[in-house]
């Protein structure tokens, strides 16, 4: 599994949950992240989400994007599905 560590020397708390399961072909993991072009476009997807039930949030604020990006240049936002599997 290839992936990207905020602190490489030692090991990360719960990230590995996915690796344990991989053996089980389970990819455990419960939230979908999307990228949108712009704030407005994310609003409108997260309405369409909570039409179907799920729970979603949009981050919108320019500092925290950029920060999870790791990049400035453009004005993105993110909606952060949780996903549950079992419904």
């Amino acid at each position: 599994m290839l992936d990207r560590f905020s602190n490489p020397g030692s090991l990360p708390t719960m990230v590995l949950i996915k690796l344990r399961d991989l053996s089980s072909n389970f990819w455990n993991a419960d939230t979908l992240y999307v990228l949108t072009p712009d704030a407005a476009s994310a609003r409108r997807l997260a309405e369409v989400i909570e039409q179907e039930g799920r729970e979603v949030l949009v981050h919108d604020d320019q500092r925290d994007v950029e920060s999870a990006l790791g990049s400035g240049r453009e004005k993105r936002a993110v909606v952060s599905i949780w996903w549950d599997h079992r419904r």
